[in-house]
């Protein structure tokens, strides 16, 4: 039987619990998922790919069903590659889903046999974004009941290079 492949593509600057909780949820139906780093020209990001490719790589260090890579080009035609038959988007309100919507779409029309699967957020992160954590970070708060300990990680260790 044909391995089940789904991608779940964003740009994890950081990557929260919120984005933890749809890869846990997403491996109960696919047999693999690929988190993949997408880049998006238009956003000013606080960690580079090597940051959150170390950072996501350790936080799945026990799940060797979940792979990382970044793409630099268009997801869905990266998912194909992948052998993906899936993109995962997780939503966390109806703001989410009229922004999902119409890029499924597209991604059906490009992607050929690529489905998207929308995961509702748990209820405890539908709040939770890695804006909301960028932000934290920028006034100085504790993030850590946001964020797995690999990000609480890398802030130290940027913060000890910046001193």
């Amino acid at each position: 039987m044909k391995e089940k492949i789904a991608v779940f593509a964003g740009s994890f600057d950081p990557i929260t619990l919120g984005h933890i909780n749809i890869v846990q949820r997403a491996l109960k139906v696919f047999d693999k998922v690929h988190i993949v780093i997408a880049i998006n020209g238009d956003k000013k990001y606080l960690f580079s790919n090597e940051q959150k490719l170390a950072m996501i790589k350790k936080t799945f260090i026990e799940h060797p069903q979940v792979e990382v890579s970044v793409c630099h080009g268009v997801v869905v035609d990266y998912a194909g590659e992948l052998g993906a038959s899936a993109l995962i988007r997780g939503l966390r309100n109806s703001t989410d889903l009229d922004y999902e919507y119409p890029i499924s779409i597209l991604n059906s029309k490009l992607g050929n046999d690529i489905e998207t699967f929308c995961i509702l957020a748990d209820k405890k992160y539908s709040y939770m974004s890695s804006s909301i954590v960028r932000e934290l970070i920028r006034i100085e708060k504790d993030i850590s009941e946001y964020v797995p300990i690999a990000v609480v990680d890398e802030l130290a260790d940027m913060a000890l290079e910046m001193a």
